[in-house]
């Protein structure tokens, strides 16, 4: 006979995969109806617009996202590049110009046409960082850091740099 550990156990599992399977089943007859799905995606982009307008992108970008999947438009598309901007993604937001500035000229959108590329011309003409992934030990950083602001070269590039942190 199994202890009353096992057995309660197992009924979790068992009661687990029912709330699953029913869970499941249920989602996908309550989205059969296209126009369901429609208010949905439209419901979750109004939501993502009033976040974007706090300027609350991380919550923002994940509803416009799913709306694009659940009812794909050239404006969700839009939407969702420029929220990713706003979150810092450049390189995500000049995938996600692109492929809005694409639909609003297949769409014969002038309008957002017109948005998709200026935006997409402000995003390139940004200045680019450069991510050093070579990292000294942090006795050597020191080290360094203090020869650099010990010469006059380096302490204009400390100025410039800030390496006052090191």
């Amino acid at each position: 006979m199994p202890s009353r550990d096992i057995l309660v156990t197992r009924m979790r599992s068992r009661i687990r995969a029912a709330f699953f399977w029913g869970a499941t089943l249920s989602s996908s007859v309550a989205f059969a109806d296209p126009q369901a799905e429609a208010r949905l995606a439209q419901a979750l982009f109004d939501e993502g617009r009033a976040l974007m307008a706090q300027k609350r992108w991380a919550e923002a970008c994940p509803k416009l996202a799913e709306s694009q999947r659940l009812d794909p438009g050239g404006g969700t598309l839009l939407n969702l590049a420029l929220c990713h901007s706003g979150e810092g993604k450049t390189a995500t937001a000049l995938v996600g110009l692109d492929d809005a500035l694409a639909a609003a000229v297949r769409d014969g959108r002038a309008d957002r046409e017109k948005l998709a590329s200026l935006e997409n011309q402000l995003l390139r003409a940004m200045p680019r960082r450069r991510v050093s992934t070579h990292r000294l030990h942090p006795s050597r950083e020191r080290r360094a850091a203090s020869q650099l602001r010990s010469s006059s070269q380096g302490r204009a590039r400390a100025r410039r740099h800030d390496l006052s942190g090191l």
